[in-house]
C-alpha cells in the first residue's frame, strides 16, 4: 500500500521545500523523513493540538529513540533525530499511517521493539552509542 500525505494548507511551505540554483524544487531532508517516520508515530497530526496530544507524541518519539540510536536524518556532516519540536511545525500533516490509541500502539511497540532482553533494555536506558559516527551520545541521568 503506497504511503499517501498532505501537509496542512496552513504549513510554511519553506520547511517542506525549497529551490535549488538549477530553479527546481526540492524536498527538505527533514519533511520528507517526518512523512515516513509516521509510520512508526501513529499517531494522528490533525485536530487542535493540546497537551495531551503532544505529551502521548513526546513519549513515543522517546521510545522509539531507544532502540533508533542512530540518526533518521543526516545534513552534510550533521545528524539529527526527530523531536517534539518537527511535530509542531508539520502538526497538520495528514496521511494514511494508521493512527493507534495508546493501549495499541504499546502493543505494536512491545512487539516490534521489546523481543530483546531485559539487560539490553536498561543498558540502552543508561547510555544509547550512536551507530553514526559524527552523533554525540546522548546521556540519559538515572
Amino acid at each position: 500500500m503506497p504511503l499517501n500525505f498532505k501537509f496542512a494548507d496552513t504549513t510554511d511551505r519553506a520547511i517542506i521545500e525549497y529551490k535549488r540554483d538549477d530553479g527546481q524544487l526540492y524536498w527538505h531532508p527533514r519533511a520528507e523523513v517526518f512523512i515516513y517516520y509516521q509510520m512508526l508515530l501513529q499517531h494522528n497530526l490533525t485536530g487542535e493540538m493540546t497537551d495531551d496530544k503532544l505529551i502521548e507524541i513526546a513519549r513515543r518519539i522517546a521510545l522509539i529513540d531507544l532502540f533508533h540510536v542512530s540518526p533518521q536524518l543526516h545534513e552534510g556532516d550533521e545528524s539529527y533525530r526527530i523531536q517534539l519540536a518537527d511535530v509542531i511545525a508539520y502538526w497538520g500533516l495528514s496521511t494514511n499511517c494508521s493512527h493507534l490509541t495508546r493501549t495499541k500502539w504499546d502493543a505494536y511497540y512491545n512487539r516490534c521493539f521489546l523481543k530483546r532482553d531485559a539487560k539490553d533494555v536498561i543498558e540502552r536506558l543508561r547510555v544509547r552509542v550512536p551507530m553514526h559516527k559524527n552523533t554525540k551520545p546522548d546521556a540519559i541521568s538515572s
